[in-house]
């Protein structure tokens, strides 16, 4: 956990590059005037109204905003999306915050205020960036309210499985709770099933049930699901504590998108405010990464049903539309 928070000041100054203004003359003016100034920034570039709440560490919060500036550039740019899509056309609102242990969390994603709450110097942005996804493609669905389409879709399964977006989501969904193998056998139980017939020629009754299951299946719907032993990454969740929370599937699939993430980036490069490196979550060092994080053949499935969501997002450009984000030249863009 030791890559959590960051512990340096922050190095990044393409923030004042995009301002017109030199690092040496924003040092030289007062924490709050170059915080409003950041937080300006912010709206301006990402579409994503930006506050500092009243209990943060003024420069904390400043350098938290300069790292932030040049993570979520390059966290957009290799999605593959335009900038204001981080802020999902506009809707989304970030909180910089003090860090209080009290308080029990490194990052918060509030649905009611739609904002994403960053306390301290914390990495979290992309573990919560990914439960505001989760909550904008439920409202995109008219299920929004406070309801997250991770939640939906594990309860009821996709309303549109053949829907290129909802279907997409719902591959991810079975990536993280289910076995490969024993899904394919499963599918494969059920198809053949599905195609008994009568002497008239119509479905039997038992091929109608098969088929049902199988339908329910393909649009990710796990709540009542036998017959498919769960993927490792589910299994260790659950062990590692209370299932309703490690093995909730908003908290299984942002984990796993944190992954997803940092694999994107070259080996041992920590984004800060975006998450840890991809490193540090390939470690087995303690047994909370060893368990609550997905790896190998778990981590490769599920990185591929990320890919063919977000090639989805790309294509249908509900979160924004425009060119790909570009990285900045903190990290080697631009």
């Amino acid at each position: 956990e030791s890559q959590a928070m960051t512990q340096r000041p922050s190095f990044k100054n393409a923030a004042w590059v995009a301002l017109g203004v030199s690092p040496d003359r924003a040092a030289g003016m007062p924490l709050d005037r170059q915080i409003e100034m950041l937080t300006g920034l912010y709206q301006r570039d990402f579409g994503m109204e930006t506050t500092v709440a009243n209990d943060a560490i003024r420069i904390e919060a400043r350098d938290s905003l300069l790292d932030g500036y040049s993570g979520i550039h390059d966290m957009m740019s290799r999605l593959g999306l335009p900038l204001n899509a981080v802020s999902q056309n506009g809707t989304l609102k970030l909180r910089i915050e003090g860090f209080n242990p009290k308080k029990g969390y490194l990052g918060a994603y509030n649905p009611t205020t739609r904002t994403i709450h960053m306390p301290g110097r914390s990495n979290s942005f992309g573990h919560e960036w990914w439960h505001s996804a989760d909550h904008y493609i439920a409202i995109l669905n008219g299920r929004g309210s406070e309801n997250l389409f991770s939640y939906i879709v594990a309860a009821e399964g996709s309303s549109k499985p053949a829907d290129q977006l909802q279907g997409a989501f719902a591959e991810v969904m079975r990536s993280l709770f289910l076995d490969k193998a024993d899904l394919a056998w499963k599918v494969l139980q059920l198809q053949v099933e599905a195609s008994a017939r009568n002497r008239n020629g119509d479905p039997t009754v038992a091929a109608k049930e098969a088929q049902e299951k199988l339908d329910k299946l393909m649009a990710g719907q796990l709540k009542g699901l036998k017959g498919v032993k769960p993927s490792k990454y589910a299994r260790d969740a659950a062990a590692f504590g209370p299932a309703n929370y490690w093995q909730d599937p908003a908290e299984m699939s942002a984990r796993a998108f944190e992954t997803y993430l940092a694999a994107q980036r070259p080996a041992d490069k920590l984004n800060e405010f975006v998450s840890k490196s991809d490193t540090a979550y390939k470690s087995k060092a303690d047994e909370r990464l060893a368990l609550t994080f997905p790896f190998d053949d778990d981590r490769n499935q599920i990185h591929h049903a990320f890919d063919l969501f977000f090639e989805a997002l790309r294509e249908t450009n509900e979160l924004g539309d425009g060119p790909a984000a570009q990285r900045t030249e903190d990290d080697g863009g631009l």
